[in-house]
Formats: C-alpha cells, sequence, structure tokens
C-alpha cells in the first residue's frame, strides 16, 4: 500500500515536473507538490493495501488502513528530526 502510494506519487511528481507544470528552478515547489500529491495519492495507498488484505482473508481492515497511513510518514518524520536534531547540535545555519 505505501509502496504503491510512494510509487505513484514519484512517478506524477516527475511527469508534472517533466511537463512544465511544477517550475523546477523556483525553491521548493517541487518538495510542495510532492506533498500534496502523496497526500491526495493515499487513496491509491489505502485501496491496494486494503484490496490486498482482503485477498489473504484479513478481518481487521480498517487496522490495515491505519497501518498504510503511518507506515511511510512516522520513520520518515523521525528520520529528519534526529538529522535536523544534530545538525543544529553542531552549529548548522542551514538546519
Amino acid at each position: 500500500g505505501s509502496g504503491n502510494q510512494l510509487l505513484v506519487s514519484t512517478f506524477i511528481v516527475l511527469l508534472l515536473a517533466l511537463t512544465g507544470k511544477v517550475s523546477t528552478t523556483r525553491r521548493g515547489s517541487i518538495l510542495a507538490a510532492a506533498v500534496i500529491i502523496y497526500s491526495f495519492m493515499s487513496v491509491v495507498g489505502g485501496y491496494s493495501a486494503t484490496r490486498l488484505y482482503f485477498q489473504m482473508n484479513g478481518k481487521a481492515w480498517s487496522r490495515c488502513v491505519l497501518l498504510t497511513a503511518v507506515l511511510f510518514p512516522i520513520p520518515a518524520a523521525l528520520v529528519f528530526s534526529y538529522v535536523n536534531s544534530v545538525a543544529i547540535a553542531h552549529g548548522s545555519i542551514s538546519a
């Protein structure tokens, strides 16, 4: 589920950047587009995870959807927080 969501989001952002819909020269525009598209593609992640879960005769589908929703963002936020904290501890001005 999360892998499908990330894969579809990546391809859509790349496609938008290649067609010029998202400016590659403005700072942060690709990142903003990636966050927004990743959020919209949660439908793809939830659908694919739940469909596979039902094919394996799962009963707690709501737990499956919840795990799909937090499986990628929480570890990514933890890594970001750790790296940013280390940068701040070393006195970096870009943290």
